[in-house]
């Protein structure tokens, strides 16, 4: 019995274990520098619907809004959530957009800390975390470092992955004859995400304009000629073209 026991705890650590090593995001490569993904395309949603969004979003505390705009200035996302901010630290910097997606299609921003309590130049001064865009949930750990880090929130396209690129850059202050700097850039991949059209947003599109028909003499028609194609609007604000064969 004794045996048995032991073997099931066993295997119920090596379950754990596996649990906690799955990662939402994959290192793929490291550079010794500071590197900067030139000429790479930015990747697109799977409705390849362009957007705004911020490249720096300001935060005093836990809470966070995070906003982005279809090019037709509506808004396209909108999330408020209150995240955990680590004991000791403080947020300094968001990253977020509507690509930056998880294989399973959950939005997330990612924000960097420094310490109030660990001296420049240590261990954790600077920690980088990953967090539901949803319900400010904490994901995962991103990165940390003796001096700063800095994500980008663009989302590149890289050996066909969406990917992101993470700069670090340690600090060592003992370092002999004068204090040394070591850059590092980091990409990671995502995985692939699904439509952007699926999730549920805050705020709508404006109601498209109607769509008017006029002869050749410009005279306003109630609707096209028999056996012409004409757009009609969906209910969605889609559009489509039809054949007019009503007489």
């Amino acid at each position: 019995m004794k045996r048995i026991i032991s073997l099931s705890s066993i295997l119920m650590c090596s379950i754990i274990l596996g649990f906690s090593a799955f990662s939402q995001i994959v290192l793929e490569h490291t550079f010794d520098g500071n590197y900067f993904p030139y000429n790479f395309p930015v990747y697109e949603d799977a409705d390849t619907e362009p957007y705004f969004a911020s490249p720096s979003i300001n935060v005093t505390g836990n809470n966070v809004t995070l906003i982005s705009y279809n090019e037709d200035y509506t808004l396209r996302d909108y999330y408020h959530v209150t995240y955990d901010i680590p004991a000791g630290y403080k947020p300094s910097s968001i990253a977020f957009s509507p690509s930056l997606r998880l294989t399973d299609g959950t939005p997330m921003f990612m924000v960097t800390f420094k310490s109030e309590t660990i001296s420049l130049g240590d261990k954790n001064y600077c920690i980088a975390k990953m967090y539901d865009a949803r319900n400010g949930s904490f994901i995962e750990d991103i990165d940390t470092s003796t001096f700063s880090i800095t994500i980008f929130n663009a989302v590149y396209n890289i050996n066909g992955k969406p990917s992101i690129c993470v700069q670090n850059i340690s600090y060592d202050r003992n370092s002999e004859p004068t204090t040394s700097y070591t850059y590092t850039t980091k990409i990671f991949s995502l995985g692939t995400p699904v439509s952007s059209g699926a999730k549920s947003i805050s705020g709508e599109r404006h109601t498209p304009a109607p769509i008017m028909y006029y002869d050749i003499n410009g005279n306003i028609l109630s609707g096209p000629a028999v056996g012409t194609p004409y757009i009609g609007v969906n209910p969605d604000g889609s559009s489509s073209v039809y054949l007019n064969t009503s007489k």
